[in-house]
């Protein structure tokens, strides 16, 4: 799989604290280790939307014959500024999503679900760091106490890469089906 900025942020993160704890600079490790978590939930929420949105975007464009005006008014009226409103992010499933397309892809998608736990697993991760990055954003981000390491976050995140870079594949199998 492909390095994103994501891995590489991490990668930096580790190798500053290792730095610092080597060089025994043991506050200012815990205060990069604070702010580097925060940043990279709010970086991996956001790279997730983006992402998301591209690959839905160029999955919708390529089922509508690149019509501008379909992309457009699903961009501006569906996508854009809605992605936070798409998903309950407290949940344990995407359901609500799922239902956006209709009752008969949720079904098809919740049974395909049901018969990958891997999958099952990447959306629970996916809507975890969606939730998280909420109640962070929404809590006063600088006094936020995020419980989660950066290994935990970088962790919910490879969780999280199947269901975004598989859905619109399976959206595209159930259409074709």
């Amino acid at each position: 799989m492909l390095k994103t900025q994501i891995d590489t942020m991490y990668d930096d993160f580790v190798g500053l604290n290792e730095y610092l704890n080597k060089n025994n600079e043991i506050s200012y490790a815990l205060l990069i280790q604070d702010y580097s978590r925060k940043i990279m939930l709010l970086s991996t929420a956001s790279y997730f939307e983006f992402d998301f949105i591209s690959r839905l975007l160029a999955f919708l464009e390529k089922r509508t014959d690149k019509k501008r005006t379909i992309i457009n008014f699903i961009k501006n009226k569906a996508l854009e500024r809605q992605y936070h409103t798409l998903f309950q992010w407290n949940g344990k499933n995407a359901n609500s999503f799922f239902g956006l397309f209709g009752d008969d892809f949720k079904k098809y998608i919740q049974d395909k679900v049901k018969n990958d736990l891997y999958l099952d697993e990447s959306i629970k991760a996916f809507l975890e760091l969606g939730s998280e990055r909420n109640r962070m954003v929404h809590n006063d981000f600088s006094t936020y106490y995020l419980e989660k390491s950066e290994d935990e976050i970088y962790d919910l995140y490879k969780k999280s890469l199947r269901f975004v870079s598989q859905f619109c594949d399976i959206l595209r199998d159930f259409l074709e089906s």
